[in-house]
């Protein structure tokens, strides 16, 4: 089972979370493994309810992963805060490419 993980999450492309119900516990946890998807370019994690606390560990994942190019939290509970955290860790980064972040603010 291992081996498939790591085959799975070495050759993901997208990545598509939409409409789980997942909060900042869920995205919690998928920052920790987040870095593994080396060749993720799209993270759809639209229509959930992830908040501050999992948009900040979201965008410490953002800056590792340099083929992420795109990100749909839209219809989540994206405050201004979590909008500038991811904001800021992307022009912070020297490895991030991200070029979409789409949420409800930006429609």
């Amino acid at each position: 089972m291992y081996k498939y993980f790591e085959g799975v999450t070495s050759s993901a492309t997208t990545l598509n979370f939409s409409a789980l119900q997942w909060g900042d516990a869920e995205a919690l946890a998928l920052a920790k493994v987040l870095p593994r998807y080396a060749c993720v370019a799209e993270l759809d994690l639209s229509k959930n309810r992830i908040a501050s606390d999992g948009m900040k560990a979201i965008a410490d994942a953002v800056n590792v992963i340099p083929s992420l190019t795109f990100i749909d939290v839209s219809g989540s509970f994206i405050d201004d805060k979590s909008m500038n955290t991811v904001g800021n860790a992307v022009l912070s980064s020297s490895v991030s490419k991200l070029g979409a972040f789409k949420c409800d603010a930006f429609h």
